[in-house]
């Protein structure tokens, strides 16, 4: 690009140095035969506790510092890296967020992200002049209007009973979404009526999911809006009959547009399970968590 300069340049590397002499006493090797074919004498190792954004964070605070600019003058944050930890926020806001930028931004969809690319906003710059300041990453939805940039306002409504799964999931998705968590008995009908997007979902009870929330749903008024289901269940849910297809129709029925279902494994201990138990002990874990907070990214950039 025509104008294009390297301003300046940050570098960090984890402080563990793993050395050839390291490396024969693990495998069969040696120092010469290493040398000779790769010309590595050593290597650094990240920390247990020390993750790409620590070190993309560090590297990026030491080039800001050279560059002598101001955080608010950074146009744009990007990260290369095929080795994130979160799916969302991406390691690029992340990064943006600990240098202090001041500009919210909607992440890049997981598809993006996936080939290695992790910007921080895509396709968006805040001028300085805009009037916006925001001391960390905007990890909601937003939408662009004449006077400004508007928080995207998201409640999800959750019938957690047994064992609190359900709640850790709805929370996971919250956190992506700046969501507030309510249960069916919590929830406002007029803060309903004013989100942007609303979410439903409880545990599975024998193949339903739980009254309270579809009671609930049955008592709305009818009105339209955006909206996604979620549920947490001890068994798989079987493609011709998903447990939160009832659920969908109700809501479809009120006039809210279902955009996307989501369930994940959790403890059961219900008939006949509880005998040994329950079912799924491990479960929601890691990795329930990190899907639900991808599948909250997605609906921020459907």
């Amino acid at each position: 690009m025509p104008g294009t300069r390297i301003a300046a340049l940050g570098h960090h590397q984890p402080s563990r140095v793993l050395t050839n002499a390291h490396l024969e006493a693990l495998v069969e090797t040696s120092d010469a035969w290493i040398r000779q074919r790769t010309g590595i004498a050593t290597r650094r190792i990240a920390g247990e506790d020390e993750s790409v954004t620590d070190m993309a964070a560090a590297a990026a605070a030491k080039a800001l510092a050279a560059s002598g600019q101001a955080p608010a003058e950074i146009g744009l944050v990007t990260v290369a890296t095929c080795f994130g930890i979160d799916r969302c926020p991406s390691t690029a806001a992340q990064v943006a967020a600990r240098l202090r930028w001041p500009y919210p931004w909607p992440d890049l969809p997981p598809p993006a992200r996936s080939r290695g690319l992790d910007t921080a906003p895509p396709m968006m710059w805040l001028p300085s002049h805009s009037g916006v300041s925001h001391p960390g990453p905007l990890t909601c939805p937003i939408t662009e209007t004449e006077e400004g940039i508007v928080r995207m306002k998201a409640v999800i409504v959750c019938a957690s009973v047994s064992h609190g799964n359900t709640r850790r999931i709805a929370d996971s998705m919250a956190q992506v979404l700046d969501a507030k968590v309510v249960s069916p008995e919590q929830a406002d009908l007029a803060e309903l009526a004013g989100a942007d997007l609303v979410g439903f979902g409880s545990g599975v009870f024998y193949q339903r999911l739980h009254p309270r929330l579809t009671d609930f749903v049955k008592a709305l008024p009818t009105g339209r809006g955006r909206a996604f289901v979620f549920a947490t269940s001890g068994l798989p849910e079987l493609p011709l009959a998903p447990f939160t297809r009832p659920l969908v129709q109700l809501l479809e029925g009120k006039g809210f547009e279902v955009e996307a279902n989501f369930s994940c494994r959790a403890l059961d201990t219900m008939m006949p399970f509880k005998l040994v138990g329950g079912i799924q002990k491990q479960r929601p874990n890691d990795g329930d968590l990190a899907a639900a907070r991808a599948f909250a990214a997605r609906l921020r950039v459907s």
